[in-house]
């Protein structure tokens, strides 16, 4: 799983990066500003769900005794995912000429998904866990 945490993480990087160039440059001509403004927080959110993948996947390749490490890894891609591409397409929707707002309905499924991520992280880390590391030479 620290492998997928890895490279899902610096993948939805790189898209965040993409999509944030691309609405700034090709949709600010066409899009409406609330749009815009939707498109913009799909990439910024993409870009945090990026770096938290990769930080889980550090935190995997470092402490392997992590209950629900794989459920938050998980969890947040799937999120990261839903609550982006959602957004992108209500930004897009000027673009498309078609109304996409239907899917502000599904926008926080992807958000809640994204929050239980840290949720079940935050819970199952403990000191079992992230001292055994440090016995065995690790800091």
């Amino acid at each position: 799983m620290k492998q997928f945490g890895l490279r899902a993480g610096a993948f939805y990087v790189a898209i965040s990066i993409m999509m944030g160039a691309f609405g700034a440059h090709q949709l600010k001509a066409t899009a409406l500003p609330e749009h815009l403004a939707d498109w913009r927080i799909g990439a910024e959110y993409l870009m945090y769900a990026g770096l938290g993948l990769f930080g889980m996947g550090l935190l995997a390749a470092k402490f392997t005794a992590v209950r629900g490490l794989r459920a938050s890894i998980v969890l947040l891609a799937i999120g990261g995912v839903i609550f982006s591409s959602t957004l992108f397409a209500i930004g897009a929707q000027d673009a498309l000429n078609t109304n996409l707002n239907w899917l502000g309905a599904i926008t926080p499924i992807g958000g809640l998904c994204m929050i239980l991520a840290w949720l079940v992280l935050g819970f199952n880390l403990n000191k079992t866990a992230m001292s055994s590391a440090k016995g065995r030479g690790r800091s």
